[in-house]
Order: structure tokens, then C-alpha cells, then sequence
């Protein structure tokens, strides 16, 4: 979930931008098909690595899936992009910004670059490496080595470094600058800085993409980063058969984006209780306006001012780098006040400004929940059919419940109780559900099917 954490943090930003900012995007994923884990893992494996990396690529859009992240317009492959990769690094060798050490291997010359260091403020490290002229140089295209999948360059036989990789296909597909290039702050340095460094020589430019967004990391309290090397991540399989994808987007929202979050169970649980809060309100809002709560007093011009200062606040808020914790902590905010005034205890008694009191929860409910859409948030006010409910359970259940009332009524001879067990069956068979009363118990069955369900 670590690296879900970053995904959908970044669709939030998504979002933000195209529906709150009416930005039109294009966007862009890289899936590295090919790098030295996925080959290490091949041969761990005796799979042919094209096949394991379809695997877990596949595996990884299925969780993306399940988060609700937007898919982007398109999806750039490295083994698709490899004449172009290769082209990319022949004009940089061309140019003097890049050269084949005496192993095969091309490395890009760092010392050639004025600004190298200017996303991590880092020094170029001039001693001299086995097969590079600087220690900072790194590498553009690397040479085969035995039993790994390999392509030809005029540099001979090998495979393209990780940062070519997607300097290559984001310049390929958006040009020779980038508005916005996002990823985890681990990426920063060094893949971000060697990303911008090659692609500003290759396109002779002081500056390649505008702005970077650096996700924070996931940490856990106890041990520091969640990563595999230190055995303490939690998998999306792990996660999701404890809480709903929902919870792990309004953990994000609460925090920012570009700040660490620390996982626990115990802030879990909170951003658990936080959608419940919401999604109780919102039920609330719909009971209110359909009558179903009993009306009250409400101070009309005191919650469209509350609502005012939400959607001001939200604005100022997201304009601010995306401030989404200060938008939770105004929305959440709105619903405690407005809780208050639809659950206190003074009714209303003025009866020809009721529907002016409807007006106003039904107005803050859209508002509120317009603004949690925005950043993605699916949220439960219509009901769906669950798949795996027992309908038999709940009829059996319902005309047990009617039985019992039937026989209070013949009890105490109420009528009113008989007419109320009428009302039941007349609804059900409304929906094809027939029940049939013999003595002291009842029945149900569908109507109009061959084979009948029946309860006994």
C-alpha cells in the first residue's frame, strides 16, 4: 500500500486540477517492463521476464482498480519504446553529453551539465569510477551480460538504464516539455534529477518539466519506511480485508501530500470513523428532507454562512499546494454544526417554512458531498444490491416478524394490528413475493416461477 499511497494521492491531484480547476490533462503512466529487479527475478523464477512483468503489471492495475485512480489517457511500455530509446541516447553520445566506456556500457556526462543538482542540491562527484569519468555519471544504456534479454545499439548488445527509459517515452508522447512529472520523493533523487538532466541536453533546453510533485512516503511508527527490504510492508490483498479503499483515500486526504504518512492501525481506524461520520451525515441530510427526522428550528442564515465560508475556504485551501487536510478539517467542520441543528431537540413549529428548512440541509448535503467527489471519495448515500445477501434469510426473518403480529393481534383483537399484516403482504406481492397465512404461521414463495422458494 505504499506505493498505493502514491497513486492515489496523485489522482487526487488529478481531480483537483481537472474539476475544481477546469485544467485539461493528458496524462501519461510509465510501466518499466524490463530493469534488473524483474530480470533477477526471472532467473530466481525460470520465467521468461516478459511474462512475469505482464503478471505483475496486470496485477498492479487490478489494485489501482479497486482504488477507484483515474486510468491515464495513455501507457507507455519500454519494450515498445526501444528504436526510440535507443535513438534518444545515440543523439546525446552525438552531442559529446554522453560516451561509451570501454565495457559496452554508455554513460551520461554529468560534468557537461551546468545545472545537474538543481532538484536535490547535490555536487557532482568528480572521482574517477571503474568505467566512468565521473562518479555521478550514471547509465544511459547497459551491457549485456549473460542470460538476460539484451537489444541492439550501435554501441553493441544491452538495455537501456532506468531514467532514459522514461525521459524517452514522456518526450515521445508530450513533446520537448513536460508541465508536471509526479512520482514518489524517493524518486527525486537520483531518477528525477537524471530524468531532467539528460532530457534538457537532449532537447537543448535549461529546463525540461515545470513542475515536480514528490508524494511523501508511508512510514510505519515502529520501523521507518514501508519497503520490502525492511520486511514491513502491507500488501493491498492485506489492507482491503480490513478496510474499504475509501479509508486508505481519506487517510490521504487528511494528511498532505507531500508529507510522510505514518500508517498504524489506530489512524486507520480514525479515517474509518471519519467516513462513517460522513456517510452517516449524509443519510441523516436525505432522512431529514424526506421527512422521515423529525423537523427543527433552523437558523437558515447562520448555515448558508457556514456553507459560504466551506466552499471559500476549500478554494483558498487548494490553491495553497493542495491543502487537502484544512478542506477535510472545514468539511468536517460543517457537519458537526449541522449535526447539532438537525439533532437537537427543538422542533419546529412554524410549519409554512418547512420546505425552506428542506432547502437548506438538501443544499449543504450536495455541497459537501459535491467537494468529497471531487477528490474521489465514492460515497454510500444510494444503496446497491450486494451480490452475497441471503434474500431467503430476510423473507424468512420478515414473515416470522408478521406471524408474531398477526398473533398479538388475534390476542388482543386488533384490527388495526391485521390491517398493518395486510400492508406487508400486499407490498411483497407488489414485487412478486406471495404469502400465504395457514393458522398460526405463514409462508412465502415467488410468484409467476416454475419452482417456487418456500420457507417452511
Amino acid at each position: 500500500i505504499g506505493h498505493a499511497i502514491c497513486y492515489i494521492n496523485v489522482d487526487i491531484l488529478q481531480r483537483i486540477l481537472q474539476r475544481f480547476f477546469d485544467i485539461r490533462l493528458v496524462t501519461v503512466m510509465g510501466v518499466t517492463d524490463v530493469d534488473d529487479k524483474i530480470i533477477k527475478r526471472a532467473l530466481e523464477t525460470g520465467e521468461v521476464h516478459s511474462v512475469l512483468a505482464k503478471k505483475y503489471e496486470d496485477e498492479f492495475f487490478s489494485d489501482m482498480k479497486q482504488f477507484d485512480i483515474t486510468p491515464s489517457h495513455m501507457i507507455a511500455r519500454v519494450t515498445d519504446h526501444m528504436p526510440r530509446i535507443i535513438a534518444f541516447i545515440d543523439k546525446l553520445v552525438s552531442s559529446g553529453r554522453a560516451y561509451k566506456s570501454k565495457n559496452g556500457s554508455v554513460y551520461f556526462a554529468t560534468q557537461k551539465c551546468d545545472k545537474y543538482g538543481k532538484l536535490e542540491n547535490v555536487q557532482i562527484d568528480n572521482k574517477k569510477q571503474e568505467g566512468k569519468e565521473c562518479a555521478s555519471d550514471f547509465a544511459l544504456w547497459k551491457a549485456a551480460k549473460e542470460n538476460e534479454p539484451f537489444w541492439e545499439a550501435p554501441w553493441g548488445k544491452g538495455r537501456p538504464g532506468w531514467h532514459i527509459e522514461c525521459s524517452t517515452m514522456a518526450s515521445h508522447l508530450l513533446g520537448r516539455v513536460v508541465d508536471i512529472h509526479a512520482g514518489g520523493i524517493d524518486l527525486r533523487f537520483p531518477h528525477h534529477e537524471n530524468e531532467e538532466a539528460q532530457s534538457c541536453a537532449f532537447h537543448d533546453c535549461d529546463q525540461w518539466v515545470n513542475y515536480w510533485i514528490h508524494i511523501g512516503h508511508l512510514q510505519m511508527r515502529d520501523s521507518g519506511k514501508m519497503s520490502k527490504s525492511l520486511k514491513n510492508t502491507i500488501s493491498v490483498t492485506q489492507f482491503l480485508q480490513k478496510y474499504s479503499p475509501n479509508v486508505l483515500r481519506i487517510a490521504c486526504l487528511l494528511s498532505h501530500y507531500r508529507s510522510h504518512m505514518v500508517y498504524s492501525d489506530a489512524f486507520m481506524d480514525h479515517a474509518n470513523s471519519i467516513y462513517r461520520k460522513i456517510d452517516n451525515f449524509l443519510k441523516d441530510c436525505t432522512a431529514y428532507t424526506n421527512g422521515i427526522k423529525p423537523r427543527v428550528d433552523i437558523d437558515e442564515a447562520y448555515l448558508f454562512y457556514q456553507v459560504d465560508n466551506m466552499n471559500k475556504t476549500i478554494e483558498m485551501s487548494l490553491k495553497d499546494d493542495f491543502d487537502t487536510a484544512k478542506c477535510m478539517g472545514v468539511i468536517l467542520g460543517l457537519i458537526d454544526n449541522v449535526n447539532k441543528v438537525i439533532n437537537s431537540k427543538k422542533p419546529d413549529n412554524q410549519k409554512y417554512i418547512l420546505a425552506q428548512n428542506c432547502c437548506v440541509i438538501a443544499m449543504i448535503q450536495s455541497s459537501i458531498q459535491h467537494n468529497l467527489e471531487l477528490f474521489g471519495v465514492q460515497l454510500n448515500n444510494k444503496q446497491h444490491i450486494k451480490a452475497d445477501v441471503d434474500y431467503n434469510m430476510i423473507l424468512n426473518s420478515v414473515v416470522r416478524v408478521r406471524d408474531d403480529i398477526r398473533q398479538l393481534a388475534r390476542k388482543e383483537n386488533q384490527k388495526v394490528m391485521f390491517e398493518f399484516c395486510d400492508k406487508i403482504r400486499n407490498d411483497l406481492k407488489a414485487i412478486g413475493i406471495e404469502i400465504k397465512d395457514h393458522g398460526q404461521a405463514s409462508s412465502w414463495s415467488f410468484i409467476n416461477r416454475e419452482k417456487s422458494e418456500k420457507s417452511p
